[in-house]
């Protein structure tokens, strides 16, 4: 049951890598503002991870990035929602990709090891970023 939390984190997370930014501006747009950010309001709300915390399953440490992470994208909420801003180099969302990237090598690291592994393609039609190297 962890481990299935644990990979549903992962993938929620791929949505926002950065490699996000070798796509065109329509699946970076649908992507990020689609898929991650739902997924950002969800899943990383303090209640949704609260439990795996007490559980164990994530560290002090993790929980506080997730939740930064969060605090980050809720912060961005009145920002332009365009390609072109997410594509600044100084832009915050490329700040919150910078952590996601952080944060996927590390479960996916400790998901491979425990044998969950990613999938590269979820169908014909996934618009889902590369996974980044580890």
């Amino acid at each position: 049951m962890i481990l299935d939390d644990l990979a549903e984190i992962r993938d929620g997370l791929r949505w926002g890598l950065s490699t996000n930014l070798e796509l065109s501006d329509d699946s970076l747009e649908y992507n990020l503002f689609e898929q991650f950010e739902p997924f950002v309001w969800s899943s990383l709300h303090s209640d949704s991870l609260r439990p795996l915390f007490l559980k164990g399953a994530i560290s002090q440490e993790h929980f506080e990035q997730l939740q930064d992470l969060r605090k980050l994208w809720v912060e961005n909420i009145d920002i332009e929602k365009t390609a072109s801003e997410v594509r600044r180099t100084d832009s915050s969302f490329r700040q919150a990709m910078d952590i996601t990237d952080q944060l996927w090598k590390e479960l996916e690291r400790y998901l491979s090891s425990a044998g969950r592994f990613s999938p590269a393609v979820y169908s014909e039609d996934d618009t889902r970023p590369r996974c980044i190297p580890l």
